[in-house]
């Protein structure tokens, strides 16, 4: 059975992968028929080159690919991958985690600066509001008052 691995190459804390495909009796390191792409971690953002025509076209033949393989695949437009996961959920990494918190912390400021808005109009109306009562109670006591000064 044919599988679409990764093939690790680089030196020491410096990785680098091929995407290959091998038959899945031999060695990870080991022989292979064709390499299809290449993945780089340590850039950022991370280097995927992958040849689709030849993935698609080893996935037709029933190559599997590795779980690894699939999730690159799917983030870089491929996919046919979907299926070949498994139920395991990853963990999101660090920078999606602070990208997600900073999200909701703009959003709650958004929400807590339209209250605070909205708190504010209320206020003015009501200050609106109760100026022009007093206005209209002093304007009644004031026509009453000319009414009874001038005797005719």
């Amino acid at each position: 059975m044919l599988k679409i691995r990764l093939q690790p190459k680089g030196r020491k804390k410096r990785p680098f992968y091929r995407i290959v495909v091998a038959e899945s009796s031999c060695p990870v390191q080991g022989r292979f028929l064709e390499i299809v792409g290449h993945y780089n971690p340590l850039v950022t953002p991370k280097e995927v080159v992958l040849q689709k025509e030849r993935i698609l076209y080893y996935l037709q033949n029933g190559a599997q690919p590795s779980e690894t393989v699939a999730r690159i695949g799917v983030k870089n437009g491929i996919p046919e991958f979907e299926k070949f996961f498994s139920a395991r959920v990853m963990k999101p990494s660090n920078a999606e985690l602070e990208a997600k918190k900073k999200k909701e912390e703009e959003a709650r400021a958004k929400i807590e600066a339209e209250k605070l808005a909205e708190k504010m109009e209320a206020e003015r109306l009501e200050a609106e509001a109760k100026a022009k009562a007093e206005a209209e109670a002093i304007a009644q006591k004031e026509v009453p008052a000319e009414e009874g000064s001038s005797p005719e």
